[in-house]
């Protein structure tokens, strides 16, 4: 590479676009049906396998040994009859060193693998059930065989290169020599191995490297090809004219093709010159001396880029090539180049031998001798097909972007870095009420009211290419007005130029919606807070007029076999004289109430069965509240109620009759409460009426026996004694099980933990302990509670002894708590019958104490149950849910 040529020639970087070329597998497999299987997985995920297939591995190898070329890959089972695959790999070995060989064993593990390796095995795949492992030998395969198919290629053009009659070196990113062939070695005065390292720099006259620098090596690099003439400097610091082609490889380093120029006259040899075989593109020149200007030369790629021989392609005219689909106005662009012998460049659509279009670049480029005479002239063909297909599909995913870009029911603007639109489509125009050329250049922040110019850009700024991000704003039309937004904002560079495309939805009635579902969750609560349904009709009403934004509405309530108007507003009022009461199958009202299912009138004049012939109201959705009534809203305009209103009055509705359920319920408990309170009241008096009566004369017993005691000294006395304190024991105990009874008082959070430390500070204990392993909360009379605790620690001292050790916990596995203890516990048999008033396990007790617990329990809905416990003494579980 020397010297400032006289003439030079530029071409575009070629690419080789030959056809798909077939993998060609030997399949080895003792079983013919796996063999099959896998063939046809390696075809359908991949076109390029061609696969034959060969059940003896003697006859696989003895198609290897008869031409070890007709295939790229070779894939083997390893346990075989008559020869194992190890003993097939090192026969295949020594008839074919080169030919990929992958083993695919159903059997074996590590040991095989290593051994396989060791002896030269491409690759080893171990066999699976899953299908998906024909993907993986799919890759595998077409990797060996690509592999060793470049290899082969490589050798041969580096056989090539030594063997040329043209100097030929190769230069990498550096400008250094990576490698020189024998003839370009030679040309220069040099031994290839001197050359070795060296920049090029020491091949160039010192005046000449600036031409090479700004010329020849830039046009080489951008266009991926340079050919013209250039001076060489020989080691001994003689020079020579040279003629020189450099082209770029697909890894960056440069391939020099040389030859000594000096002593050439021969017009038609130096014609030749410039079209090297190894040029990276097709090449072919014509004589325009001669009739037709036919084609005098082509090389190897131009004969395998139109699929002709060169017999076939000598002495005709390039346009042979040309047809049905080549552009005249391209052709006549390229003749009128040729007829002033000047340079063009075209595409055309030519057409192979077989028939097969493809995309030719054409670079033309005149040549001529040392007088100035033009000689012939020299095309580079380049196949393009596929750059051409792609920037059609390019096209028409533009066309298709550009039309979803102004026909996208979105708003869309496309910003730069500083905020400012550069783009923006027609909706966006349409909505804002802007004319497009008014919108660009400006900054979005000038109609968004949630944002200034320095938020925009710091946002903009904090984005990498390909980030996404999501925010509201709230944009300003022409004429003053606003509308909420959702705004999706995405950075993409463009030619190394940030952009942004913010998609922007309208949301004002995305939020409309949301502020009345927050609002009726609002009511919500506030409805479930009502004291009785007369509170809950008035909330419903007014929630609907306000929150629902429908002032025409009534609610009525179901009550003594009639739907009576409990609640309604005051435009309801205002536009009807009265709100009937409505008694059986008379009115719309009364037929959705005893259905139970919601009717939606869209034009309520048109219903037959109205109450109101004269009725103002247009459309009405009337809405049973289950067994509680039914809430009626109207509006004058026919078919005012849309879908998703109609939801909302439904979802309105569930709320009311759950409310009313709730106070009905609490309703009929109050009415429940104040019969069991003045159940309780009487019962209390009788209680007190019965105590007084046993007790009176009982308090004349003791009173003459402390007499007799103190003048008579019987050991009966003190029996006598006993007898009226055990009589005593038994009034409290009826007294306090009457007072109980089966009713509670207010229901309280009440923690377990806590009330049950306190009742053991009550209850004598003695050197009992107690342990608390649960601090839950649950709901029930404090008071009542109290005594269940109290009278079970009793029975659990007095029954298990003054070290007894009792624990409170909560259930594992069911709501409630236990109280257990450690003592000698109950036997199955009687675990019922402790619960009962009266019954006593001994001691000194009344047997009233567990009476008493199991009906406070009752009492509050719950159940006891009697069991053992972990440390095998008594456990009462008592279940609250």
């Amino acid at each position: 590479m020397s010297g400032t040529p006289p003439r030079t020639s530029h071409a575009p970087p070629a690419e080789r676009r030959s056809p798909p070329r077939q993998i060609r597998v030997l399949y080895v497999d003792d079983e013919r049906a796996v063999a099959e299987r896998g063939a046809a997985q390696l075809t359908r995920r991949d076109e390029r396998f061609a696969v034959t297939i060969e059940t003896a591995p003697e006859s696989a190898l003895e198609r290897v040994r008869e031409n070890p070329r007709q295939f790229d890959c070779v894939v083997s089972d390893y346990e075989m009859p008559t020869l194992d695959g190890l003993a097939l790999l090192d026969a295949v070995r020594d008839a074919a060193p080169d030919l990929p060989f992958v083993l695919f064993p159903g059997t074996g593990g590590e040991e095989l693998a290593s051994e396989a390796i060791s002896r030269g095995v491409t690759d080893y795949l171990p066999k699976e059930s899953d299908t998906e492992q024909y993907a993986e030998l799919a890759e595998r395969v077409h990797e060996a065989a690509t592999a060793a198919r470049m290899d082969r290629q490589q050798r041969r053009y580096l056989a090539a290169i030594e063997t040329a009659r043209e100097g030929i070196s190769v230069l990498n990113d550096d400008g250094e020599y990576v490698h020189v062939n024998e003839a370009y070695a030679d040309l220069y005065g040099y031994e290839p191995a001197a050359l070795h390292g060296e920049h090029w720099t020491v091949t160039y006259p010192d005046e000449d490297t600036a031409f090479v620098r700004e010329e020849v090596l830039p046009t080489a690099r951008r266009e991926g090809y340079w050919q013209g003439f250039t001076t060489g400097l020989r080691a001994d610091g003689t020079t020579f004219r040279e003629d020189h082609v450099v082209a770029t490889t697909d890894g960056g380093d440069l391939v020099c093709t040389v030859r000594n120029v000096t002593n050439l006259n021969d017009r038609a040899f130096e014609m030749k010159l410039p079209a090297i075989e190894a040029a990276p593109l097709g090449i072919a020149i014509s004589d325009p001396d001669r009739a037709d200007n036919p084609l005098v030369y082509v090389n190897d790629r131009f004969q395998e880029l139109t699929g002709y021989d060169e017999s076939e392609i000598l002495g005709r005219n390039c346009r042979f090539l040309q047809g049905k689909g080549t552009d005249e106005a391209a052709v006549a662009e390229l003749h009128a180049g040729i007829e002033a012998e000047e340079r063009v460049s075209v595409e055309l659509l030519n057409y192979r031998k077989d028939g097969t279009p493809f995309w030719n670049h054409v670079d033309v480029a005149p040549l001529y001798d040392d007088a100035g005479d033009l000689t012939h002239f020299v095309g580079f063909q380049q196949d393009v097909t596929e750059r051409r297909e792609r920037e059609a599909r390019v096209a028409a995913d533009a066309a298709k972007l550009e039309a979803l870009f102004e026909n996208s029911p979105d708003m869309i603007e496309v910003l730069d870095s500083t905020g400012e639109r550069r783009a923006v489509n027609r909706r966006l125009c349409e909505e804002l009420g802007y004319e497009e050329s008014t919108l660009l250049d400006r900054g979005v922040w000038e109609t968004d009211r949630l944002t200034t110019a320095e938020e925009v850009r710091a946002t903009l700024a904090s984005l990498e290419n390909g980030d996404r991000r999501r925010f509201e704003g709230e944009i300003e039309r022409h004429d003053g007005s606003t509308f909420r937004v959702e705004i999706h904002l995405i950075r993409f560079d463009v030619d190394g130029e940030r952009r942004f495309v913010a998609v922007l939805r309208d949301v004002t009635e995305q939020k409309r919606r949301e502020e009345t579902l927050r609002a009726l969750y609002e009511s919500t609560q506030s409805l479930m807070n009502a004291s009785d349904r007369q509170m809950v009709a008035d909330q419903a009403v007014e929630t609907a007029r306000s929150v629902l934004d429908r002032p025409l509405n009534t609610l009525w309530l179901y009550e003594d076999g009639a739907l009576r108007p409990a609640a309604t507003t005051a435009e309801t009022r205002e536009v009807f004289d009265g709100i009937p009461t409505y008694t059986g199958g008379e009115s719309l009202t009364w037929e959705a109430f005893q259905n139970d299912e919601v009717a939606v009138y869209d034009d309520l004049a048109a219903e037959e069965e109205r109450y109101n012939a004269e009725t103002v109201v247009g459309s009405e959705i009337t809405l049973p509240l289950g067994p509680y009534g039914v809430l009626t809203i109207g509006s004058r305009e026919t078919n005012a109620f849309g879908e998703e209103e109609t939801w909302r009055a439904r979802l309105f509705a569930r709320t009311v009759e759950a409310a009313l359920a709730q106070t009905s319920r609490e309703e009929e408990l109050r009415a429940q409460r104040a019969e069991l309170e003045r159940q309780n009241d009487r019962l209390d008096a009788f209680a007190g009426v019965v105590s007084h009566d046993l007790r009176t004369p009982l308090n004349v017993a003791d009173g003459y026996l402390e007499l007799m005691a103190a003048d008579v000294d019987d050991e009966r006395i003190e029996k006598v004694r006993d007898a009226l304190g055990r009589m005593d024991g038994i009034i409290e105990e009826t007294l306090t099980l009457a007072r109980q009874g089966r009713t509670v008082g207010e229901m309280k959070d009440v923690g377990v933990g806590e009330l049950a430390r306190q009742c053991w500070e009550r209850v004598e204990t003695g050197d009992a302990t107690l342990d608390v392993e649960s601090d839950r909360t649950l709901r029930g009379d404090r008071e009542r509670l109290q005594h269940v605790f109290e009278n079970l620690f009793r029975n659990a001292v007095e029954h298990g002894g003054d070290d007894v050790r009792v624990t409170v916990g909560a259930l594992d596995d069911r709501e409630g708590f236990y109280v257990a203890d450690d003592g000698a516990g109950i036997p199955p048999d009687r675990r019922d019958a402790v619960l009962e008033p009266g019954h006593s396990t001994g001691g000194d007790g009344v047997g009233f104490g567990l009476a008493i617990v199991a009906e406070i329990v009752d009492a509050h809905g719950w159940t006891i149950e009697v069991t053992e416990g972990a440390a095998g003494g008594a456990r009462f579980e008592i279940l609250t849910a």
